[in-house]
């Protein structure tokens, strides 16, 4: 609430001047992330179970990496607004997929978050930069009688344009790897 006290022509040029300034704030629009986690292997022959719109992504991991297989571990479509907030998701990873560490009851945990959410107009297409990406996995390790977790993952900022996929990182975890799609 705003009260003033003035000339009847002040009061509408003030008028006039809070009608320009008092405009609702434009909606941010939605961002929506398809996030995909790729098991890849090095043993020729094995599972290529993974989505159709990853066929040109996993044609290219071939090429660059030494992995001959790829199959999918998860996918997640999160929505998001500009701003500081995270986009947080976890869940346990099938162990078959994994032939180096043991199976259940021995769970292997991931979790990942995108944080620090903005838009760039200033290049022309708009491009959505994502400050900080996490993706981190518990991994039982068996010593002796005894299975403790190693943490393996990795932290990067990413930039995205509408439709683009891009590889954000990967690990290894004994002869198998891990790929992060976005």
């Amino acid at each position: 609430t705003i009260t003033v006290r003035d000339f009847p022509e002040n009061i509408a040029a003030i008028e006039e001047a809070i009608k320009r300034l008092d405009t609702p704030e434009a909606p941010r629009p939605d961002i929506e992330f398809t996030v995909h986690v790729l098991i890849a292997s090095t043993a020729a022959g094995g599972s290529e179970d993974y989505p159709a719109e990853l066929g040109d992504v996993v044609k290219q991991l071939k090429s660059a990496l030494k992995y001959k297989s790829y199959a999918l571990m998860t996918s997640g479509i999160h929505r998001a607004k500009e701003g500081p907030g995270r986009v947080e998701n976890s869940g346990v990873a099938e162990s078959n997929l994994f032939s180096s560490v043991p199976t259940p009851p021995n769970p292997i945990f991931y979790e990942y978050s995108l944080g620090s959410i903005s838009i760039d107009s200033a290049a022309g297409a708009a491009t959505v930069q994502v400050g900080e990406f996490r993706f981190d996995m518990r991994v039982p390790l068996n010593l002796g009688a005894q299975v403790q977790y190693q943490n393996v993952g990795f932290r990067s900022p990413v930039g995205l344009r509408q439709g683009e996929k891009v590889v954000v990182g990967s690990t290894t975890m004994g002869d198998k790897g891990l790929v992060v799609v976005v």
